[in-house]
């Protein structure tokens, strides 16, 4: 009886575990920037590109958001961005290969924001960055 007990509880607590991590991330909808987006990119290095992305809140920081599919490296991954008022920060951050650092506005009706950043292939020698200008457009 005490084996069943024992392995009831560690169950339970795999269980609470996991779902705690679904709670870092706060699909808060009074965030204008939660949803999906389309973004049309252009880079010298890569040319234009578009693709569709998901932004979520960060539920430990509201003031950040992490935006999915970012650069188009998949679903899976993520780069976060600060939102003060209307101005987005893209922080130095390491993503999927890549180092991104940039900046943009959000438009006063909140459904297109524009970013400009930098990206560095981190698997690159030379490591020299590129700079790219994107456009999200609220679906």
């Amino acid at each position: 009886m005490k084996q069943r007990y024992t392995f009831f509880s560690l169950i339970l607590l795999l269980v609470i575990s996991f779902s705690a991590c679904d709670d870092l991330v706060n699909d808060d909808s009074s965030n204008p920037l939660v949803g999906t987006w389309s973004v049309s990119e252009s880079s010298s290095e890569f040319g234009d590109q578009t693709y569709l992305v998901e932004i979520t809140t960060e539920m430990l920081d509201p003031d950040f958001v992490r935006v999915y599919n970012f650069f188009g490296l998949g679903s899976w991954s993520y780069v976060t961005l600060e939102q003060v008022d209307q101005e987005l920060i893209i922080p130095v951050q390491d993503v999927e290969g890549f180092r991104f650092l940039g900046t943009g506005n959000l438009n006063e009706s909140m459904n297109e924001f524009q970013l400009s950043f930098s990206a560095e292939e981190l698997s690159q020698v030379s490591k020299s960055a590129f700079q790219v200008d994107a456009t999200f457009t609220k679906q």
